[in-house]
């Protein structure tokens, strides 16, 4: 029989199934041949919607401009707006002028939704940008890139239309293959009320120097950045009159990046006030910025009411830092996530208790320094007992713990009790950077006994792999009383 069903080449047929008391319940109502290796044809249409979006959101734009051609159903499923995230010009229309120009004929063409304007092979001309300005764009880069034949006007239709914009300036005002400041103003003046604008980024990528834009005129600033919820501005030098402006728009913004913007005292002052006035201020990140004149109190009642706040290369005093310190553990506040970049100098000597505390109502804090004895004992003694921080660092740029100089003299049940009380942790284990691991086989012992007892909080542990130059994640889970890892 096998040999007859092997040779068998017909199908709708019952010949060759097992006999009925040797069948699966399932083969049972089959009339096809059981050795008929072929697949059942499907209708993928018949497929829930839902399941059909979550499967084409994994897709790149290359590979949905493929299921756009499948059926009637699909098409219309994968026109979706959301699923077109980031959808950019090709390379080949970037090379070849012809290319740009067949293919803004074809239908993928109204699907773009971000416009990264640099490294054109041919000169581009106001009949080029034409093609974009009937677009849904949700944004615009302009970055190494003359346009010095494209009308401001378009440009600035085009930068309305836009819900986010970028800016980056490469070289000096005037070089080959920038904007230029006079482009920029220009550009900046065609934003209107009705404008979608709502981001916007403005930098210069020389950190030797500042991109002086003291010639763009304030009220066009003050324009341009009413609306704003999210704004960075990175390497720049603005005039008094200007920063004025543009901290009179400072009513909207979620998010604000002042990195590496020349302020002198006054300027200083008045940015300090602007911010206090804000409340939906979300997300704040400052950058060589000297905060040495402000008041402590100013500064605890600007900070503490936002969510996640980056300080880089910060002029501070401890007794300032100290003082935030002291309003965030005994009141109100908003903050969970604080970065202290570059100023380990100054809290470095903050009272241990204080710091501790502190550090431990975070869900999030990195710095970039190592801990005194005093205060890295303090901090993990405070985290055994219970804490709101997630991990050390920040979600992506995790701080080994074993590289901290002093952990050794961390008593091994505590920091085994800190550590399982995060939810990620990171290792470097000694060869990151050339830092040496300075954790103890006893503590290592303590911490992964713990965790095979289940006594943890930890999702992820992180550990280097130098060999491929990346980030090892394993995830912690537990089953039938057990912890495994993955």
């Amino acid at each position: 029989q096998k040999s007859a069903a092997n040779s068998c080449s017909s199908s709708g047929h019952t010949c060759h199934l097992p006999d009925p008391r040797n069948q699966f319940p399932w083969l049972k109502k089959q009339s096809g041949c059981y050795v008929d290796k072929s697949l059942p044809i499907a209708n993928y249409d018949k497929v829930p919607c839902e399941i059909l979006r979550q499967v084409f959101g994994f897709l790149d734009p290359d590979d949905l401009k493929n299921v756009l051609l499948v059926s009637k159903t699909w098409k219309s499923l994968a026109e979706e707006p959301a699923l077109w995230a980031g959808f950019d010009l090709p390379v080949a229309c970037k090379k070849n002028v012809q290319d740009l120009l067949e293919f803004s004929q074809m239908l993928l063409f109204s699907k773009l939704q971000h416009l990264a304007l640099s490294d054109f092979a041919f000169k581009v001309k106001d009949e080029h940008f034409k093609l974009f300005l009937y677009l849904d764009l949700k944004s615009i880069k302009f970055s190494g890139i003359n346009l010095s034949e494209v009308s401001d006007k378009i440009l600035g239709k085009i930068v309305s239309s836009c819900k986010e914009c970028v800016i980056k300036e490469c070289f000096t005002n005037g070089s080959s293959g920038t904007l230029g400041l006079e482009k920029i103003s220009n550009i900046l003046s065609e934003v209107q009320e009705e404008s979608k604008l709502r981001s916007f980024k403005l930098s210069h990528d020389l950190y030797s120097r500042k991109l002086d834009v003291m010639d763009i005129p304030p009220d066009i600033l003050s324009r341009a950045f009413s609306k704003l919820t999210m704004l960075e501005l990175e390497n720049l030098h603005f005039s008094s009159e200007q920063t004025t402006s543009i901290f009179d728009g400072f009513v909207n913004l979620k998010s604000l990046i002042f990195n590496g913007i020349l302020l002198d005292a006054t300027q200083t002052s008045q940015l300090m006030e602007a911010l206090d006035k804000t409340w939906q201020l979300k997300s704040l990140k400052l950058s060589q910025v000297d905060l040495t004149d402000i008041p402590s109190m100013v500064l605890a009642n600007i900070l503490l009411k936002i969510d996640k706040v980056e300080l880089e290369n910060v002029v501070m005093e401890t007794n300032q830092i100290e003082d935030i310190f002291l309003s965030f553990i005994t009141g109100d506040s908003n903050m969970k996530n604080l970065s202290m970049n570059g100023m380990n100098e100054q809290f470095s000597v903050v009272n241990a208790e204080v710091l501790a505390k502190a550090v431990n109502k975070l869900e999030s804090f990195y710095f970039d320094g190592d801990l005194p004895v005093d205060q890295l004992k303090e901090m993990f003694k405070v985290m055994s007992l219970e804490t709101n921080l997630k991990m050390m660092g920040f979600p992506g740029n995790q701080i080994p713990v074993d590289q901290f100089q002093y952990i050794s003299e961390v008593d091994p049940e505590v920091l085994s009790k800190a550590l399982n009380n995060l939810q990620s942790v990171r290792f470097g284990f000694g060869n990151d950077k050339g830092i040496g691991c300075f954790l103890r086989v006893p503590q290592l012992m303590a911490f992964f006994k713990q965790l095979s007892l289940k006594r943890t909080n930890l999702k992820t542990i992180l550990m280097q792999d130098f060999e491929h130059d990346k980030i090892i994640v394993t995830n912690v889970l537990f089953a039938r009383g057990s912890t495994y890892s993955n």
